[in-house]
């Protein structure tokens, strides 16, 4: 019995211990599988990290290539800007000393390119022609426009902009000089014979007959042109007023004109005064003319107001003529006068403003609260619910009856 119960002790035992066994194994292949999942994770993190980081880096370096590309771009189209600028510059400079040589001109080009460094695309577009010209004479101008007189302008154009002449020289230089009014000059204005408009001698007449010059005269033909136009005003101007006949002096102060060189002193201010003053007369006449006319219409427009204001009076005694014999009954027909005898027909009933009205449309009547309406008989055409009347005669239409209460 003891034998059959060791037996079973001994076989449970075995038994405890082989299931036992089983379950650390099992528990020791989980673990290991467990761990052979993570260590894969692992690897494919860091795998996925290296794989991200070569990205990065490629792309990095893709970038800088890139920039490097278009640098490379711009500097080889600011070159090529450059050199075409420069070719652009070379091709116009032997156009231009190939024109010169055709024309006969001596000496280097004057072509502002052949005397100021090459062009690069940091200059201003606006400095790019600019050149000092040394001599006007080897200026080369387009077929059609004559190189002007170096003389001429020496003296009439360079000393006016070094410095401001004192006192009235500016309108010496126009031949122009003020001072006492002749009496001998007739009341009326008269010109010098400088423009087209008599009695009219303005600042700028000589500037503008000179500046109306066509291209194929020099500018040496246009002063003397202009000069035979101040000599003739001025002769006809002498002989109107009975003096002898004298020249203004020159134009521009500086200028060396042999027409004015005999010409006396106190003839050329004579002649100064006379045109000054004759401007001067001929624009207090116009002056005066302005004055009068605006009197006169001043006058006028006073004697329409008074007359309009005498009828006003008489339409407001007709009225309360005709106000008297409503009330007290009297038919006798009032006394009219021929401008109340259009305007008042009849006189019916009035009305006493409660509510301000605006006009809407021509032919009404506005009004405010109390004001007095007198009702007169409305048009055929008056629509339901409006009525006609007028306020103190001088304003009439049509109105809204609900606007206003009637009197008693």
């Amino acid at each position: 019995m003891n034998a059959k119960l060791e037996a079973e002790e001994k076989k449970r035992a075995e038994a405890e211990a082989k299931e036992r066994l089983r379950k650390e194994n099992e528990e020791k292949r989980a673990r290991e599988k467990v761990e052979e999942v993570e260590r894969i994770i692992m690897t494919e993190e860091e795998k996925q990290r290296k794989r991200e980081k070569e990205e990065r880096r490629e792309a990095e370096e893709e970038r800088a290539r890139k920039e490097r590309e278009e640098a490379k771009a711009k500097a080889k189209a600011i070159a090529e800007e450059e050199q075409r600028l420069r070719r652009l510059a070379e091709e116009a400079n032997a156009r231009f000393a190939t024109k010169n040589q055709e024309k006969g001109l001596s000496g280097g080009s004057t072509f502002p390119s052949a005397q100021r460094s090459p062009l690069t695309s940091n200059l201003p577009r606006k400095w790019a022609s600019i050149w000092r010209i040394v001599d006007l004479n080897r200026v080369a101008y387009p077929e059609g426009i004559r190189c002007p007189s170096v003389e001429l302008d020496n003296g009439r154009i360079m000393p006016g902009g070094k410095h401001k002449p004192s006192g009235r020289g500016g309108r010496r230089r126009m031949g122009l000089q003020s001072g006492p009014f002749p009496a001998l000059s007739p009341p009326k204005s008269t010109g010098l014979g400088l423009t087209g408009f008599p009695g009219r001698l303005s600042a700028t007449s000589s500037l503008v007959d000179e500046r109306n010059f066509r291209s194929e005269t020099t500018s040496e033909e246009r002063f003397k042109a202009s000069w035979r136009k101040l000599e003739q005003g001025a002769t006809s101007q002498a002989a109107n007023s009975g003096l002898q006949p004298s020249l203004p002096p020159t134009l521009h102060q500086g200028h060396d004109s042999s027409i004015a060189r005999g010409i006396p002193k106190d003839k050329e201010l004579a002649s100064n005064d006379l045109a000054e003053e004759g401007q001067k007369n001929s624009e207090r006449t116009a002056a005066e003319v302005a004055n009068h006319q605006a009197l006169n219409a001043i006058s006028e427009l006073s004697k329409q107001m008074v007359t309009l204001l005498q009828e006003m009076k008489e339409l407001k005694g007709e009225v309360r003529e005709l106000r008297t014999a409503a009330k007290s009954g009297d038919r006798r027909e009032p006394s009219k006068s021929p401008q109340c005898e259009n305007s008042v027909q009849k006189v019916s009933r009035t009305a006493t403003a409660i509510n301000q009205y605006f006009i809407m449309k021509q032919g009404e009547l506005d009004f405010g609260p109390g004001d007095v309406i007198t009702i007169l008989d409305a048009p055929q055409d008056t629509p339901r619910g409006w009525m006609y009347g007028d306020i103190n005669v001088t304003k009439r239409g049509l109105f809204p009856a609900s606007y206003v209460k009637l009197r008693e």
